[in-house]
């Protein structure tokens, strides 16, 4: 998930308009363009950015985020929490995910981890920045799965995503009700 987390991180950084926007960012010493074509090389399949969406909110998203595919593993990185210079906070993190359900009728096999991507902070205590894996239920309808990360502060950068990275399959699901709620600042 490298390669993905490298590239979000710009464009969240970014705020670039459009993909060829995104694609002329600075990324490594070149551009996300350049950036892409080397770990096209390197793992030896073809990837390429089609559609990207940055979602900013002070609160809550207003919409289900319907995520994955077949092949591919997604998940959203959260907005900074405004916490003061020089303080950190703990803060409860509520989220409810469904899988997706096909033309087979059974649900997809996902699974989903919350991850301190960059900056200090740690989930559900001691020194972890990845939580255990969490299933939805199989059946149609939304799961709620909570979290707690400690020592979070405005550098911190969370991710909501599937654990299947680089598996192959279909890994489609939902997200949905995302909170993030403050519980002790220090």
């Amino acid at each position: 998930h490298g390669i993905v987390d490298a590239v979000a991180k710009v464009a969240a950084g970014n705020k670039p308009a459009d993909v060829e926007a995104l694609n002329a960012c600075p990324i490594e010493g070149g551009t996300v363009k350049d950036f892409i074509t080397a770990q096209t090389a390197v793992i030896g399949e073809k990837i390429s950015i089609r559609r990207f969406e940055i979602i900013e909110t002070a609160g809550r998203i207003e919409t289900y985020l319907h995520m994955g595919g077949k092949n591919k593993q997604t998940g959203v990185i959260l907005p900074a929490i405004d916490v003061p210079a020089g303080q950190c906070t703990d803060v409860e993190l509520a989220f409810e995910t469904c899988a997706n359900i096909g033309g087979s009728g059974k649900p997809d096999a996902i699974t989903v981890t919350v991850e301190i991507l960059e900056g200090p902070g740690t989930v559900n205590g001691d020194s972890e920045k990845l939580s255990a894996s969490m299933t939805p239920d199989p059946v149609w309808g939304w799961t709620p799965m909570s979290v707690t990360c400690y020592g979070i502060t405005a550098d911190t950068r969370i991710v909501i995503r599937s654990t299947q990275q680089g598996a192959s399959g279909y890994f489609r699901w939902f997200l949905d009700d995302i909170k993030m709620t403050k519980t002790a600042v220090e």
